[in-house]
């Protein structure tokens, strides 16, 4: 290998653990703040908190390159605008819902981290 390909792979390893410090960050305040609204669903504040974290975890994800995890990041945060803009309610369904988008974004964060790309 030459030295600015080695550079550039030292660079792109940096990238990703970057990523994934940035990621678990994110994951655990999601995880937080959908505790929170699990027991005041009706706190715009904290969906308006909610809704910034999923924009930021979105936006990070597009910025790797994860196409699917933004596609499905995108998802989740347009149901939160509609909650913070009171289009829809956050329901007790909704919330499982949300926990359960988190779980396939911590399964796919495991997968990412051994391949690379998701």
């Amino acid at each position: 290998m030459s030295d600015s390909s080695d550079k550039a792979e030292k660079l792109r390893e940096e990238m990703w653990e970057a990523y994934f410090l940035e990621i678990e960050d994110l994951l655990e305040r999601l995880e937080a703040q959908l505790l929170d609204i699990e027991n005041d669903a009706s706190n715009n504040e904290m969906i308006a908190a909610l809704f910034r974290t999923m924009h930021t975890f979105k936006g990070t994800s597009g910025m790797m390159g994860l196409i699917n995890l933004e596609d499905l990041a995108h998802c989740a945060e347009d149901v939160m605008d509609l909650a913070r803009n009171d289009r829809m309610e956050m329901t007790e369904h909704t919330v499982d819902l949300l926990f359960k988008t988190l779980d396939q974004f911590t399964s796919a964060n495991t997968k990412i981290r051994i391949n690379k790309k998701d």
